[in-house]
Parts: structure tokens; sequence; C-alpha cells
């Protein structure tokens, strides 16, 4: 079932404990690793929707349609061999789409017009909400109380739209551009280029909402488990409880999520996600996603330069595992990109040729676990295996992972803080 992936990546993973050791890291420091990925593991999806959908040549009509007449909680299956498609694919709530036997059996080879997914185009796109980001949400509420680290109920000035199971984003403001600013106790969140940050200020969300001074550089992504009733300030409670210890009514704590739900429980499995030619964009692509996975699937082919194999904007709680994903040569080229995540597991894959595995641009409560990297490439300057590259980063857990360059916790868009790596492989370069 698992093809080529699982013979060569078995001898890489060891058994993974979820215990914590309570006598190496404070619990107000620690990443719960029980939190991180699809909420109670990857659904095995033994009942087929329909009949096996054979090999064929065309745009992506046919399976989508097998898609959106799938009943939740099954799958869709393709048969084995070669499709040849010109359209993109997508995914929706409680199904899988998986292939016979794994990827070197089912492949999926894209050429033509990608649709727009996130922010750009994806082959396979796994969405939820609308195509809204931190720069012009669809909905945004004043936070005004449950600051508390811990907490699971903060309290919200609307709730418009807001439903529960939806994604929704929490921030504040900087703490400052000067370096003079810095006088909060431990945490300080800054991305005033020049001053704290190497790059300028950007675009959000990259470097949180806005610019400068009202930028919105810490964050973190959650689940709405519950809405009071009546009316507003009402109180909301989200998983997990919030992580961060600074967060507080004088930096004017915000949310903000989409006018319409988040997608979850979508998986894609056993395929092989090629992009036979052009420059598209995103290969697979999670946006406003929630308990999705992406297993046994091996990704890979043309790409546009600053494309993202693997692309997850406004996502939480995404398994990514026991997956290949090969690179090409171009610039900025990255196998995983958090470029606004949370709360997901990263565990068990390849990652070859490519210039970063695990990219985080805003990622908070992340583990990256027993991945292996090989033929890093530098392609104008070096980044790590596993790297922060963006603002807000916090509470990783990166463990067991083998890799030439390591873990990279840099500042070229933003800090990150409270970053666990433990029993990691790093034969350095250069």
């Amino acid at each position: 079932m698992r093809g080529f992936l699982i013979g060569l990546l078995v001898c890489l993973w060891p058994t993974i404990s979820v215990a914590q050791d309570t006598s190496m890291l404070a619990a107000s420091r620690k990443v719960d690793w029980t939190l991180a990925g699809v909420s109670g593991g990857i659904p095995a999806r033994a009942t087929q929707c329909g009949s096996e959908v054979a090999p064929y040549t065309g745009t992506a009509a046919t399976i989508n349609t097998a898609i959106t007449n799938c009943t939740a909680g099954q799958h869709v299956k393709f048969g084995a061999g070669t499709f040849n498609l010109t359209s993109t694919v997508n995914l929706k709530t409680d199904v899988t789409l998986r292939g016979t036997t794994g990827p070197n059996t089912t492949i999926l080879s894209f050429s033509g017009t990608q649709t727009t997914c996130s922010n750009g185009g994806a082959w396979v796109c796994i969405k939820g909400g609308t195509n809204s980001d931190g720069s012009s949400p669809d909905q945004t509420a004043n936070w005004t109380a449950g600051y508390t680290q811990g907490a699971t109920s903060i309290t919200l000035s609307q709730k418009t739209n807001l439903a529960v199971g939806m994604v929704l984003v929490i921030d504040q403001l900087v703490d400052g551009t000067t370096r003079a600013s810095d006088t909060w106790p431990d945490i300080f969140q800054c991305i005033a280029a020049t001053v704290c940050v190497q790059g300028n200020n950007g675009s959000a969300p990259l470097n949180g909402r806005g610019s400068g001074a009202t930028a919105r550089a810490q964050f973190e992504i959650v689940r709405v488990t519950s809405i009071a009733g009546g009316a507003c300030p009402c109180a909301i409670g989200i998983t997990p409880g919030l992580k961060m210890p600074n967060w507080q009514s004088g930096l004017t704590p915000q949310a903000w999520w989409s006018n319409t739900a988040s997608i979850t429980g979508a998986g894609l499995e056993d395929v092989r996600v090629t992009s036979a030619s052009g420059s598209p964009q995103h290969l697979v692509d999670f946006f406003w996603a929630t308990d999705s996975w992406m297993e046994n699937v091996q990704v890979d082919g043309a790409i546009s330069t600053g494309g993202k194999f693997v692309h997850l904007d406004l996502a939480r709680a995404i398994t990514i595992q026991h997956s290949y994903i090969f690179g090409t040569s171009g610039a900025d080229e990255y196998a995983v990109d958090c470029f606004t995540c949370g709360d997901s597991l990263f565990q068990n894959n390849i990652v070859q040729h490519l210039r970063s595995g695990f990219i985080h641009e805003m990622g908070v409560g992340n583990v990256i676990a027993y991945n292996y990297h090989i033929n890093q490439f530098d392609n104008g300057f070096l980044q790590g295996a596993q790297d922060n590259h963006g603002s807000g980063g916090a509470y990783w857990l990166v463990e067991g992972n083998d890799g030439a360059l390591g873990t990279e916790l840099e500042n070229y868009w933003g800090h990150a803080n409270f970053i666990t790596v433990f029993r990691n492989y790093s034969v350095g370069w250069q």
C-alpha cells in the first residue's frame, strides 16, 4: 500500500513516544506533540465512493465530480496509471482522494492552467474559505478578554459568519520598532527593517497585518469549538489553548476569519503529483484548512521561481507524512512552506534537492520530526532544512531530523521564540 516510500523510510523513523520529559523543559515552554497534526490521527476511510476512476487525458472535471458526489467519510479511488490533467483537482471536506497502491502506480501529471487556491495557483487545492488573507480579512473583531496562557475561551467584539469548526487567526501589534522598545520580559516582537530584521517590512500576512509599527507580528491559529449566544462581546471557545504568555490588551489584540467554512478532514494519499510543464505556483495547497493531510505522496516537477511544492496558508492541524518531495533548481524552492500555519505535523518525509525542507514564514506549534534531507543546494544563500523565515514563529519541536544544514532561526523577516531542537543530526556545509 505504501510503495517504495515506506521501504526507504522505515529505517529512518524510530518508534515515537508522545510522553513529555518534565525534567528538561518547563511546561510553559513545551510543544505538546499530541496537539500537532490531524486530531485523533488520519482516519482510514475504507469505504470507496462509486467506481474507480480510470486514467485519462483532459481536465480534472471527472475527478472533481467524483469528489463532489462523494459521501463524507469515504474515499475516491484512482486506478493504476498516469492521469494527464490540464486543470486543478479540488478536494472537499471529509473526503479522501487515494491512489491504487502508491506514487509509483498512480500518477497525476499536470500541465495547462491552474486555478487560484490561496495566494497563487495550485494543481491540488485543499481549500475552504475565501481568497482573503490578513491584508484584507472578511471579518475582524477586537479581542477584549481572555489573554492568559493556556486559555481556551476568548472574548470577541463580534461574531458575524463565525461558526464552530472554523479556522480563526488571533494576533496583536508588535512591541515597537526601536531597540529601546524592548522592555517587556523575555519576548520582543519587532519587524522594523534595519532595526530588528534584515528584510523590509514586506506585505501581509508574511509579517502580520499592516506595516511598520502597526504590523501584527505575533499570531496563533486555532479552531473554534463554541460560540456563546446573544449579543457580543461574546465568549468564543478555541482549541488548542493559547500558547504565548504575552498576550495583552495594550497591544490591541484582534481576531479574523473568513466568511465561509474552513475545509476539514480532506486527505490526499498514495499518489504522485507531478508538474509536467509550465511554471505553476504551487503543486499542493492547503488554504483555510484544518485537520487535513497528505500521506505517501510524491511531489515533483516543474515549478515557478518562488513556487512551493506544498503550501500551507491559514491552515492548522495538517499532517504531512511518509512522503517524498523532489525539487528542480529554481530559486526559493521550498518543499513545505508554512506561510501561515499552526499545530501541524511534518514527519517521516524525504526532501531532495531543495533549498529548504520545512520553512516557516509564520508558524506556531508545529512538530518537524524524523525527516531526511539530501542534496540541499545554495542558490544565492543557504537556508536550513528547518527554517524560520518570518515573524511570529513559536513553539516548534524539531526532533530526530537528518539534514546537511540543520535548523536555522534567522531574522530576515522576523523572530522566533520557544523553539526546541532535540536529537537532530546535521553534518554542516562549507
